[in-house]
């Protein structure tokens, strides 16, 4: 259950978010997580976004850093999962997927705390008239093996502490259905791998961060793991099915209704005396209303959690991506800086 919200408050949330973005030729187009929502002929939608769902629910072969393939989908195998220092096979409802880490640092070696990095979404979902659910590579590519490996060296020369990117269901390396963020498999798959890497390495704590999609799964996992130190979300998107009601596309398109919301599941995350939340964004975010990003810091602090809320600097135009500093922060909280010394690495407190 969604936490009350005070009517001043609702009424102010609503005014905010259903305003359309732009009209074109009498048809109201919404910005959302991730992508854009039209209105669409509700029968014609149905019936493509169950042949899409049909059709990925196979999966095929390739490398998941190819757009047309992330776009597609693949298929996990447990005998093209056998590298031990880059995969994790794991299984959720009978179905497994080969999970793709990148790691600096002494990992190998062994180590009490490490942080977990969650890209954010690289395919955008679209809703039309003719198309009904479609899913497109979103600009800037996902990058390569090499790249992340580097990447991940790289923050853990720096920062002084294993750094490890994990590719989300479907991405980056990884098995799955990108295209089905936001959805309990997602974060249940990610959830698993973690397991996985930390009986491999013999490791204690993770310290999670997670930009915008992976912000969603870093919050979705918190009600589920005890072994969490420091937690940043970066734009996050925590308060979903709220923003997505009052912007009034809800369960009304296909695809929406089922996908998993952390905020309504702040209550069941454990309050352990060492961990630390930051919410972290831009309020000019275009992508993530900041207004959703505040709704959940304010459901972390009713429930007694140890949670801050500041702002980066977001890139233009969308204000939405901000990463350097929210590395900064992730490495100080895991290196067991004092919280005002992180929220100093921030634009500002809010």
């Amino acid at each position: 259950m969604m936490p009350m919200l005070a009517t001043s408050q609702a009424t102010r949330l609503i005014a905010m978010s259903r305003q359309p973005r732009r009209r074109r030729g009498g048809r109201v187009r919404f910005r959302s997580v991730g992508g854009h929502v039209h209105t669409a002929g509700r029968f014609l939608a149905v019936l493509v976004a169950i042949l899409v769902s049909a059709c990925r629910t196979v999966g095929g072969d390739g490398d998941t850093f190819d757009p047309a393939v992330m776009s597609t989908g693949t298929a996990g195998r447990p005998e093209q999962c056998t590298d031990s220092e880059h995969d994790a096979w794991v299984v959720v409802d009978g179905i497994g997927e080969c999970l793709r880490y990148w790691h600096g640092g002494s990992l190998a070696a062994g180590s009490q705390d490490v942080v977990i990095w969650l890209h954010g979404d690289l395919l955008e979902t679209r809703y039309s008239r003719v198309l009904g659910l479609t899913v497109h590579p979103i600009g800037g590519a996902a990058g390569s093996a090499a790249e992340q490996q580097a990447r991940a060296r790289r923050r853990a020369e720096a920062y002084g502490l294993p750094f490890v990117y994990l590719g989300r269901p479907g991405a980056m390396g990884s098995t799955g259905q990108h295209g089905a963020y936001r959805r309990k498999r997602e974060h249940q798959l990610v959830n698993a791998a973690l397991d996985v890497i930390g009986q491999r390495y013999g490791i204690a704590r993770f310290h999670l961060a997670g930009h915008s999609g992976g912000g969603h799964v870093v919050a979705s996992l918190l009600p589920l793991r005890r072994d969490i130190g420091c937690v940043v979300l970066s734009s996050g998107a925590l308060a979903l099915k709220m923003m997505h009601s009052l912007r009034g596309i809800g369960g009304r398109m296909p695809g929406l209704e089922d996908m998993h919301d952390p905020y309504e599941t702040i209550a069941g995350i454990p309050r352990p005396s060492d961990l630390r939340i930051f919410v972290v964004g831009d309020r000019r975010d275009r992508i993530v209303p900041h207004f959703s990003q505040r709704l959940y810091y304010e459901g972390l602090r009713a429930r007694g959690l140890d949670a801050s809320l500041a702002e980066v600097e977001g890139e233009p135009p969308d204000y939405h991506s901000s990463g350097p500093p929210v590395e900064r922060m992730i490495a100080a909280c895991a290196k067991g800086q004092p919280t005002d010394a992180v929220l100093d690495l921030a634009a500002r407190r809010l």
